[in-house]
């Protein structure tokens, strides 16, 4: 599995905060969602993939740096220069076995409403500039039933499974993508699994 997976079991509170906090503010949440799909990434490749300047990204990804949100993948030389690499510690998104269980209410509201911010987000864009029905298997799919103990269990190993192999089809495709320079083509890939109270369904 990728180094890009799961929240590591050891991701602490603090680094939690820094995540919430990451994902109020709109630039920082770009640029980790940036080395995130993108590991190995320079500043300038980064920079240049958001539009913004090299100095702002630079800044910003400092912070994400002291936050343990992010860490230097490699460091080469280029022309003299030392040039380093950046990758993601843990996805931001949410994984309820991988966080912290002293995590309060009022901090996975935050975090759980923001990553769903994005993923609508994602879909407005896409569904904007016609891409979201573009290829071939796109989907959007929302289930409700009703299920026993057991069944939630199952549906948990489901979303666990799926989640696990997306992470080594996107491992596989970032591979070749290193050797061939091919076109990336950019996904979004979500998944959802919640209880509802039945007088809202």
């Amino acid at each position: 599995m990728s180094q890009a997976r799961l929240a590591d079991p050891d991701f602490d509170a603090d680094q939690l905060e820094a995540m919430v906090r990451v994902l109020r503010d709109p630039l920082l949440r770009q640029i980790l969602f940036a080395v995130e799909a993108r590991p190995n990434s320079t500043i300038r490749q980064i920079a240049e993939r958001l539009g913004e300047p090299s100095r702002r990204v630079r800044h910003h990804l400092v912070g994400l740096l002291e936050a343990g949100l992010v860490v230097v993948d490699e460091e080469r030389y280029r022309g003299g220069v030392i040039e380093r690499t950046y990758r993601s510690v843990a996805l931001t998104l949410l994984w309820g076995g991988a966080w912290p269980r002293d995590i309060g209410d009022v901090e996975w509201k935050w975090v759980v409403l923001e990553v769903i911010k994005m993923l609508v987000s994602d879909m407005s864009d896409a569904i904007r500039v016609g891409t979201f029905t573009k290829r071939p298997g796109w989907q959007a799919i929302r289930l409700s039933r009703e299920v026993d103990e057991r069944g939630w269990s199952e549906l948990v190993e489901v979303h666990s499974r799926a989640f696990e192999e997306t992470m080594r089809i996107v491992d596989r495709s970032a591979k070749r993508l290193e050797r061939t320079a091919g076109k990336a083509i950019t996904v979004v890939s979500g998944a959802l699994l919640f209880e509802v109270d039945s007088k809202c369904d």
